[in-house]
Parts: structure tokens; sequence; C-alpha cells
């Protein structure tokens, strides 16, 4: 949306991003801020050809060479899926197939899972300001998730419990 207002020279910028929650890279590093405004959060927008297209992004033909530099250099690799809004079309079998081709893209390449795309699926209370955006409540349950499907696929490491 901020691009999006800088294009179109939209003088009215609603954003929840101040410089002062930025770190060095330009990560936003504040997300407990209350919005302040009513957003309608868009579904995915899956192109009509993704099952094919998909294979070929660039993002995806970089995720197989990091995946074949880690396994040339002993490395585990896992893939994840973004934490996204839950929204009730998800279920449809349209998105279903859609989300299912990414697990098979990602089993067909051998490249380990945490999760399925549905475990990362957030009612909107855990959503900062976009559906990919979690908001702190939403990172501290992804990543007590993400934690506790790792200490099942990687037993044999000695995980340290957290201290307070």
């Amino acid at each position: 949306d901020l691009i999006r207002n800088i294009m179109y020279r939209n003088k009215e910028v609603k954003s929840n991003y101040f410089s002062s929650d930025l770190n060095e890279w330009g990560d936003q590093t504040n997300y407990s801020r209350n919005i302040s405004y009513n957003k309608k959060f868009p579904l995915i927008d899956f192109p009509k050809d993704f099952d094919k297209k998909f294979p070929n992004y660039y993002g995806t033909r970089e995720i197989l060479e990091l995946a074949k530099w880690c396994k040339n250099n002993n490395i585990s690799f896992f893939a994840s899926f973004p934490s996204v809004l839950y929204l009730k079309e998800y279920d449809t079998p349209e998105f279903k197939a859609r989300f299912e081709n990414i697990v098979d893209f990602y089993k067909e390449n051998n490249i380990s899972l945490i999760g399925k795309p549905e475990d990362f699926f957030y009612k909107e209370e855990y959503i900062y300001d976009a559906h990919y955006h979690s908001n702190q409540k939403g990172r501290e349950i992804r990543t007590e998730f993400i934690i506790h499907e790792l200490i099942k696929q990687l037993p044999e490491i000695k995980w340290v419990a957290k201290t307070e």
C-alpha cells in the first residue's frame, strides 16, 4: 500500500511504519503498535497459470540452489510457509490445490518442510497490517510451533530449554 500510495502520489498515506521502528537494513522491528484503521485483507493472489509457472519463478529456482548448496555442505535445510491471515476461501478446492502444489514442489525436491500451509493460517488478531505480517503474539505462536516441529525433526540435536 505504501508503494502504491507513493506511485499515485496519495498525500494521505496511512501506515503503521515509523522510521524509529526500522533497523539499519530497513526492516520493521516494532509490531506492537495498535492498528488505527480497518483494512480488508485480500486473498492470496495466485496467478491463473500458477501450477505451470511456480517451479520456474526466480525465487523458486533460488530455493533449489540454496537447498543444493546446503546438501553439498552437509547443512540441514528446511522450508516453512509464511504466516497468513486465515480466510474461509482458503478451504476451497481451488486454494487447497494451489497450496498442495507448493507442498509437492518441496517433496519432489527433497526439501524438508516444517508443517503444512494451514499450520500457518492465523486469525486476524495475530496479524499486524498485511495478510503476511504477524504481530508480536502471532510471531510468538509461529516461533513456538516451528521450534516444536524442529525438535521432532531433529531429535539428535541437544536442545537447550528457554530460561527467563
